[in-house]
């Protein structure tokens, strides 16, 4: 897929970025200073001194101090059109155009440089971006059954041939990637706990998606969907909650079994904790999700820890427009994920790189390394020390585009 056509419109100055204290992975334990060449929206060349190196003084200069720079961070599962405001559907109110901006602004506040956006209406969905960022990827409509989870965004088929026409059409209309709704939800008259495709089903979208060059995501909010998925290994599963029946249970030894077909096929879990999260933070304004979930978010985080103990890969994504989830919600995400036993390293490693290998950017986004895109996002204090900080970037690129298209040049080192 060529990201760069996903990027915002815009020139691409060349200059270089300086800084004291910068990282071009999370998994580099203490920043240092750095000057990084950065060329038509990628990172060139890094060099790890004070000094800039003397061809690279005729540039603009980026000058961040003792600002922490880092890689851009990957919100793995957002609805950018969607409200936000407590609708189980997430059908859009009011203009497509103003809700979109909203959401892309409240991503970029938090640090975000690449978002996915997991269902949306068609065409405008593939359309939705902004000068500024962040990049998004979009699926357009989820493929659900007749009346199924997300129907009403028009994904809705009723048989293998219906699905694979569908697929497509939605990669011919630019969709980034394929997302299927593997069982019910929040819509009326669907159940999380049903499988809404069969093994077979899923496994001929993702053949065709993959003949395509498109990955697939599967939305499983139980173990029959999980079941199902795996055998068709897409590059995702979302959610992967295992809700059950009333006065039904699923058993240890069956969240194992799965766990341990996730890590030998390698397919991440989205974790999007923050649906809950923010639901309880709303109490009994909620409504009826209030109780649901003041049910469920302990066990939710008792799953992802289980699946990062057996050794799941599981990456953030927040679910962003659902419920009452806001689209500033991925610090509070990777909190989240710490309280399931990353370190705040850990988290900001799934964030980014790992997040990017996850969706099919490996290289492209998620570290500062030579041939990476331009996204960093720097902060008065260390993030690995100090998480409050992921809700206040003080700077925040995407693509190398610095606010008015104009770094911040100056004199330096």
């Amino acid at each position: 897929m060529n990201v760069s056509a996903d990027e915002p419109r815009g020139p691409h100055p060349t200059h270089v970025l300086y800084g004291r204290r910068v990282r071009t992975s999370y998994r580099q334990p203490r920043p240092a200073p750095a000057h990084l060449l950065v060329v038509a929206g990628r990172i060139r060349e890094v060099a790890w001194s004070d000094t800039c190196p003397p061809p690279w003084r005729r540039h603009p200069r980026a000058h961040l101090g003792d600002l922490y720079v880092g890689p851009g961070l990957i919100d793995a599962h957002v609805h950018v059109t969607a409200p936000g405001d407590g609708s189980p559907d997430g059908v859009p109110s009011g203009d497509l155009s103003q809700a979109a901006a909203r959401a892309l602004d409240g991503l970029r506040s938090v640090g975000v440089t690449t978002a996915r956006d997991c269902g949306g209406p068609t065409p405008f969905i593939h359309t939705a971006r902004s000068a500024a960022g962040p990049r998004l990827l979009t699926a357009g409509p989820p493929l659900t059954t007749p009346g199924g989870h997300g129907g009403w965004m028009g994904g809705e088929a009723a048989d293998t041939g219906a699905l694979l026409r569908l697929v497509d059409e939605q990669v011919l209309a630019g969709a980034a990637f394929v997302k299927v709704m593997g069982s019910g939800g929040g819509t009326a008259g669907t159940h999380p706990w049903d499988a809404s495709f069969t093994a077979d089903q899923l496994c001929a979208v993702v053949d065709r998606a993959t003949g395509h060059g498109r990955p697939v995501a599967v939305h499983c909010l139980s173990a029959a969907s999980m079941r199902a998925a795996l055998r068709a290994r897409p590059r995702t599963i979302e959610h992967g909650k295992f809700r059950h029946a009333p006065g039904d249970t699923v058993e240890p030894r069956e969240k194992t079994r799965i766990a341990e077909g996730l890590r030998a096929t390698g397919t991440a879990v989205t974790s999007t904790l923050s649906v809950g999260h923010f639901v309880i933070a709303r109490g009994p304004a909620a409504g009826d999700a209030y109780d649901l979930w003041l049910r469920r978010q302990d066990g939710d985080l008792d799953d992802t820890a289980m699946f990062l103990g057996a050794g799941v890969t599981v990456i953030p994504g927040t679910d962003a427009g659902w419920r009452h989830t806001p689209f500033t919600a991925l610090p509070r995400e990777l909190t989240l994920l710490t309280q399931c036993g990353m370190s705040p390293a850990d988290a900001l490693v799934a964030a980014t790189e790992t997040a990017a290998a996850a969706l099919a950017l490996p290289g492209l986004t998620g570290t500062l390394d030579p041939g990476a895109l331009a996204d960093y996002v720097a902060y008065p204090s260390d993030p690995l020390r100090d998480f409050t900080v992921l809700d206040r970037p003080a700077v925040v690129v995407v693509g190398g585009r610095w606010p008015g298209d104009d770094p911040a040049a100056g004199t330096g080192p």
